[in-house]
């Protein structure tokens, strides 16, 4: 935007009047100071004292006098920002680098600035050049780990935060920001201590207090029994605390994610003690101990996906920025083609129905979960959903469609052959079976500590050679796993005729 300066033949106009509001203008002009420089001194005065529209009164008017003063320019930038407008801000900012850009103090508050109005990009090049000019500027050192933070780049902003820190910034949450990259990160005894620190400032949150008992836990379990690991948790989060198998069910899948599996088998097997018929559990300690496994078990998926259902959506699209059921329609949109009958194995809350309606003459869905097929019928997009097993369903069902879609569904399956003999067989000549996998780089494929299984691409495209033809084929970040992208693939087959 364009900041309108007063006319030079208006301030002349207005300075008796100015003269007697502030006598101490009358003293330095009576004294030969620069009409600029003494208004200058009067904008910085009424700033200080409050009077925010008064001193961005004598500060345009110094700016009209002095359009060449980067300093004005900087003044003038401050006090809209004390007043909160920002795009004016930042337009006196512009300006005023434009007229000197060796200013790190004015890099640093057009980078605060772009970061509230969360345009994180310009935000970063702004903080970036105020630390080329000062690398020892603290609070652009924190500013810019807050833009990483929100970015998810949880290395880089802890790296800065912590640096913040140490030149002693006390920028509010910087501390609970720095925790919270380190529990993302997995770093846990890092995160306890930098929320611990948080928890020193504002005893009272109680969100933190949370967050760093469940550190402490984390902690302490990768060193302690895991009784003496929730007597620390407990002594932490007081009446905060959840019932330890809620706190151990989120333990135990922290530990597993970030690798540290010694830690988790001993919690997982107290686990497996507490409730001996856990599926859940069970399966997942054998994921963990790398057992000989072709399949998750559907007592486990069927008890896995109904305790999720509530927060699946959430959890998937806006912590692990899960778009595989986009990303595969989108694919499968790229064919030009429309389906009369489509079928959507492992629909779970339909995620994918909305993108698949607009291919599909029937669209039907299947899932093992009761409460995901619930969240799906919520979204009135399937003509039909079924309670069931898949590879049941595909067997019982020949030539019945013309396209079956399986997002993040053989992640399930070790063994593919059978799945994808049935799946050929339920689609009608020519039709296309589209779904993704997660990427192994050994041969065939491996079961991980998520009691998911990864494929390597040979072994798909060996197993799809006799039935089907290779449409598509798109490497893709899946999710991300402890913070960091999940690679895998996704596949569009073609049924041969």
């Amino acid at each position: 935007m364009h900041i309108q300066l007063p006319a030079v033949v208006d301030i002349h106009h207005s300075l008796p009047a100015w003269r007697v509001e502030h006598p101490q203008l009358d003293v330095m002009l009576s004294r030969d100071t620069q009409l600029a420089q003494a208004l200058r001194f009067i904008g910085i005065q009424q700033w200080g004292e409050g009077r925010l529209e008064v001193a961005i009164r004598h500060l345009l008017a110094a700016a009209a006098l002095e359009p060449e003063s980067f300093a004005v320019w900087g003044d003038l930038a401050g006090a809209y920002y004390a007043m909160n407008h920002l795009e004016e801000a930042q337009a006196c900012l512009l300006t005023c680098l434009d007229k000197n850009c060796m200013q790190p103090s004015a890099w640093l508050l057009l980078g605060t600035i772009r970061s509230q109005a969360q345009d994180d990009s310009r935000a970063e090049i702004a903080f970036l050049r105020a630390l080329d000019l000062d690398p020892q500027l603290a609070a652009a050192l924190a500013g810019l780990g807050f833009v990483y933070f929100r970015q998810r780049r949880f290395k880089e902003a802890a790296d800065r935060l912590e640096a913040a820190i140490q030149l002693g910034n006390r920028t509010p949450l910087a501390h609970a920001c720095l925790g919270y990259a380190f529990y993302y990160l997995g770093e846990f005894s890092k995160a306890a201590a930098a929320l611990a620190a948080e928890a020193n400032i504002h005893p009272g949150d109680t969100r933190i207090r949370k967050k760093l008992a469940l550190n402490r836990l984390l902690e302490a379990l990768l060193h302690e029994d895991v009784e003496a690991a929730l007597a620390i948790y407990n002594g932490i989060a007081g009446p905060y605390a959840k019932d330890r198998m809620t706190v151990t069910r989120m333990a135990f899948h922290l530990l597993s994610s970030h690798g540290y599996r010694d830690a988790a088998m001993k919690l997982g097997r107290a686990r497996l003690s507490w409730a001996p018929d856990d599926p859940v559990q069970s399966y997942l300690l054998d994921a963990l101990a790398q057992e000989p496994l072709t399949r998750a078990p559907q007592d486990y998926i069927v008890e896995y996906f109904n305790l999720f259902a509530e927060s699946f959506d959430r959890q998937l699209v806006d912590v692990l920025a899960y778009r595989t059921p986009e990303d595969l329609a989108d694919l499968v949109a790229k064919t030009q083609r429309t389906f009369p009958d489509v079928l959507d194995l492992g629909c779970g809350t339909g995620l994918a129905g909305p993108r698949l309606r607009s291919l599909a003459g029937t669209l039907t869905g299947i899932d093992l979960s009761p409460k995901m097929l619930e969240k799906a019928a919520e979204r009135r997009v399937y003509d039909h959903l079924i309670e069931g097993e898949i590879e049941y369903l595909l067997a019982h069902q020949p030539g019945c469609f013309d396209l079956v879609f399986a997002a993040d569904v053989l992640i399930y399956f070790g063994d593919l052959a059978q799945v994808m003999r049935s799946a050929a067989q339920a689609l009608r000549p020519g039709g296309l079976f589209a779904f993704s996998v997660e990427r192994a780089s050994t041969s065939g494929y491996v079961v991980l500590p998520t009691g998911r299984f990864a494929h390597r691409p040979s072994y798909i495209e060996d197993l799809a050679n006799g039935d089907f033809i290779v449409l598509e084929k798109m490497p893709k970040t899946i999710r991300l796993e402890a913070c960091q992208p999940v690679d895998g693939m996704l596949y569009v087959l073609q049924r041969r005729p």
